[in-house]
């Protein structure tokens, strides 16, 4: 998939031709690194800083909007909804957004509070069975164990024998 920058300059120098993107494109190995810088000066333009001592975790500077950023998962721990409203706009405003309120799916974990029991569960469904597809895709049942006995064939005296 290709992203196509929507702001260019071009430029004629000397007879040669220059292009400045002004957005990151996939496929270079910079992108990433360019998308994050960019991500982290438009956030500051709303008071949301990276703490200093645990990477891609930001806090705002005056609410208590929390959050962390891992690729392109959002988790958001706040108080107020209308200071998670505000982060959300924050970050539409520059990228394309799906919020799920729930919080029931964060980095391909599935997550399930129990507010009763004051508990989180984590868990990842399904992910042994993708990963025997992916590695043992002609697997048709489970490795043999080697804690399986398998007892020779019984012997049995012949009938016209004297023992």
């Amino acid at each position: 998939m290709f992203i196509f920058p929507r702001q260019t300059q071009w430029s004629s120098i000397a007879q040669q031709q220059y292009n400045r993107f002004t957005q990151g494109m996939y496929g270079l190995p910079q992108a990433g690194l360019l998308a994050q810088q960019r991500l982290i000066t438009h956030l500051a333009k709303s008071d949301y800083h990276e703490c200093p001592d645990v990477p891609c975790l930001f806090r705002h500077s005056t609410n208590s909007v929390a959050f962390s950023l891992v690729v392109d998962d959002f988790g958001i721990k706040y108080k107020d909804k209308a200071n998670a409203d505000h982060l959300i706009a924050c970050i539409r405003s520059l990228y394309e957004l799906k919020v799920d309120w729930s919080g029931s799916q964060y980095l391909g974990i599935t997550i399930k509070f129990d507010s009763t029991a004051r508990t989180a569960t984590l868990s990842m469904p399904g992910y042994i069975d993708k990963i025997i597809t992916r590695f043992y895709p002609n697997l048709t049942r489970g490795a043999p164990s080697p804690a399986v006995y398998i007892a020779p064939p019984l012997r049995l005296p012949h009938p016209n024998s004297s023992h």
